[in-house]
């Protein structure tokens, strides 16, 4: 994007007002970057910088710094969250790391030309509501149920094989047999587990790597919703099979915070 004669004295994010992704964006980014940077709808602003054509704006989201540069698209968000102490990482990924600037110009692209369906998407993910009411509690919170889950699935899974592996103490594969034989259609209620599907070795990893990679992902804040969704139907399909080992009460309230967790 060219220059601007009439930079603005903080940095600026310009974006479409009449966007509701973009709205529910915007609103989170206020919360994370305080008064680091200021935030415009472009019909607000655009006349202050004739430099920059008014398609640019409505077609992507526009970072104007104090020294007149200016970017736009997938450029400008990476740009703004470097102001955020401890973000400035996702720029240098950006601009360091082979292929990546490619990968989220694409991905940005996507996004825009789809505004309707990546709205949805995120109410799904992330909610309806942009302001982080109560926003540090909750994210601590939930980051430190990601540790407790992160332990859980790898401490289980260095022993799976052992315990409840075909060669295992108590096999999986058997219990899940007896079961069957004995509530039939219901056990699908009464034992509810993905293992249903297989309880072989690689059903076992599966759900510990599983686990622990949606535990990790909730820790970093990327898809919590989703991430906290996958790890509790993997205890749950784990703590389903796992018969003494995992019927403590630690792993029942792990279970039962991590479902009130994903409403979070």
């Amino acid at each position: 994007m060219p220059a601007v004669a009439a930079p603005p004295g903080r940095p600026l994010v310009v974006f479409d007002g009449d966007c509701d992704f973009c709205r529910f964006w915007i609103a989170r980014w206020k919360s994370v970057t305080g008064d680091r940077l200021d935030y415009a709808p472009y019909p607000e602003v655009a006349s202050r910088f004739p430099e920059i054509p008014v398609e640019e704006f409505r077609r992507a989201v526009a970072l104007v710094l104090p020294t007149g540069e200016a970017f736009s698209g997938a450029d400008a968000v990476v740009r703004a969250l470097a102001h955020v102490p401890g973000r400035s990482h996702w720029r240098w990924i950006y601009e360091r790391v082979p292929g990546a600037r490619a990968v989220t110009d694409a991905l940005y692209r996507a996004i825009a030309d789809h505004r309707g369906a990546a709205t949805r998407v995120t109410r799904l993910l992330w909610g309806s509501v942009p302001e982080k009411t109560y926003f540090r509690a909750s994210s601590l919170f939930v980051r430190l149920l990601a540790l407790c889950y992160l332990a859980a699935f790898l401490s289980l899974w260095v022993q799976v094989d052992g315990l409840i592996g075909p060669r295992g103490i108590l096999p999986a594969e058997r219990y899940l047999d007896w079961v069957k034989g004995q509530l039939g259609l219901e056990r699908f209620w009464w034992v509810p587990t993905m293992a249903w599907l297989s309880a072989g070795p690689g059903m076992l990893h599966l759900l510990c790597a599983g686990g622990a990679a949606a535990s990790v992902l909730v820790f970093l804040g990327l898809a919590p919703t989703l991430g906290l969704a996958v790890a509790w139907v993997f205890y749950l399909s784990l703590s389903s099979i796992s018969q003494t080992f995992l019927s403590y009460q630690w792993d029942a309230l792990l279970l039962e915070t991590g479902l009130l967790a994903i409403f979070l």
